[in-house]
């Protein structure tokens, strides 16, 4: 039988892991704290006020990350009970973005385990996504196709894969 660590560490483990995965993603440093409740329940979030994501240099969004794990019934890894993954404009003020949001065990059939919600207004979604294909070189051509069709250009890719209790995301 696996040796059982304790739990404060395997959350520190889990935030050290989390920050390194963003950090090398957007290529600069990115921190995590994680906090263990006497419950037993841990919290692993951004420390601050999120995370700016840049667009050429110019940070315009802000992620906002929250999880809350628990030991699995073996005490042999974190399982997620549910997480928050959110998207804003400029600041972590007012309605995001988008989010990505996962609960394991939501007590109702009605309710998703996962979901994906876009609550942009068309203004701030078109500067966000706009502003990225412009001025570099693999953008550039989608850029000047979205204008001549008069259409919004996507210039980032951002797929969760939302099924079931089994919590699974990551960034492309």
């Amino acid at each position: 039988m696996p040796e059982v660590r304790p739990l404060g560490e395997v959350a520190q483990e889990f935030a050290a892991t989390l920050a390194d995965t963003v950090s090398r993603f957007l290529g600069r440093e990115c921190t995590f704290t994680s906090t263990v409740a006497p419950n037993g329940r841990v919290t692993v979030a951004d420390e601050g006020d999120g995370i700016p994501l840049h667009i050429r240099g110019v940070p315009l969004l802000v992620l906002s990350v929250d999880i809350r794990c628990h030991w699995d019934s073996r005490e042999t890894y974190l399982a997620v009970e549910q997480s928050f993954f959110k998207v804003f404009a400029g600041s972590q003020s007012g309605e995001p973005l988008f989010r990505y949001e996962f609960l394991r065990d939501p007590g109702n059939a009605n309710v998703p385990c996962a979901h994906i919600q876009i609550g942009a207004h068309r203004d701030e979604l078109t500067h966000a996504l706009g502003y990225g294909g412009a001025g570099d070189q693999r953008g550039e051509p989608a850029s000047r196709l979205g204008k001549r069709r008069g259409s919004l250009t996507c210039t980032f890719l951002w797929v969760a894969l939302v099924s079931g209790r089994v919590w699974r995301t990551f960034l492309r």
